[in-house]
């Protein structure tokens, strides 16, 4: 497996279940940021068809299935197939397949019965990629809300999700105390947290200039080819 990662024991430790999914713990600091982003966020995407939207948010999804992929090489634990087929009738759904989503619960159920528990997983040789995955999975999981409820704020929390993974890694990878006055710059200023930014920056300028069924099915075939995950993960095989 090419280009994974192992990291060191992983320190943070998150709890508290919201809707469903699990949000990690913040600081005021990272709340009022995440507010500030979420609301930006929120604002730009009210202007795109409800299409668009879950084009954005199926995007940042593909670059977090990326890491479930290696959790599930090196775990031989869960189902990306799952995940996999999840996504690929969202995307149907985006373009525009009436059916895509008839077995909704379904896909559902499939997708919360491959999210890992972290307290199965909590050995320094698997727990960080464990916690990866299992974003991953919440996040695929709010997406098929999100085709059903279209409500913003899903997307606004797929976008949490993914920065929170990112938060976490780059607390690992770097070392940094958990206390530190300077950990939210370190974690904004890190590349991995810049280039996840300035990707999403990017889904929503194109998104808004795509008007034709082609350009957002080209949209689908780039979002659904990262050379990466959101933490810089890479390797050789992601088809299941």
């Amino acid at each position: 497996m090419a280009g994974v990662v192992s990291p060191s024991h992983l320190h943070l430790r998150r709890e508290g279940l919201v809707a469903e999914v699990w949000m990690p713990k913040s600081s005021s600091t990272q709340k009022d940021g995440s507010d500030s982003r979420s609301s930006l966020l929120e604002s730009k995407l009210q202007e795109l068809p409800h299409s668009h939207r879950l084009a954005f948010a199926a995007s940042c999804c593909e670059r977090a299935y990326l890491n479930y992929v290696v959790f599930f090489q090196l775990a031989r634990w869960g189902g990306p197939t799952a995940l996999r087929g999840s996504l690929n009738r969202v995307w149907d759904f985006i373009e525009g397949s009436s059916e895509a989503l008839d077995d909704f619960a379904e896909l559902e159920q499939k997708s919360e019965a491959v999210t890992p528990d972290l307290d199965d997983f909590a050995t320094s040789d698997i727990d960080v990629q464990a916690a990866a995955a299992q974003e991953a999975a919440f996040m695929v999981r709010l997406l098929l809300q999100f085709c059903r409820d279209n409500q913003l704020s899903y997307a606004a929390r797929i976008t949490t999700f993914a920065q929170d993974t990112i938060d976490m890694y780059v607390q690992v990878i770097e070392k940094i105390d958990p206390s530190a006055p300077d950990l939210n710059e370190k974690v904004a200023q890190h590349p991995l947290m810049l280039n996840e930014i300035q990707q999403e920056e990017s889904d929503l300028l194109r998104l808004t200039r795509i008007k034709t069924l082609a350009e957002l099915q080209e949209f689908r075939r780039q979002a659904t080819h990262p050379e990466r995950s959101n933490i810089g993960w890479i390797f050789e095989q992601k088809d299941f």
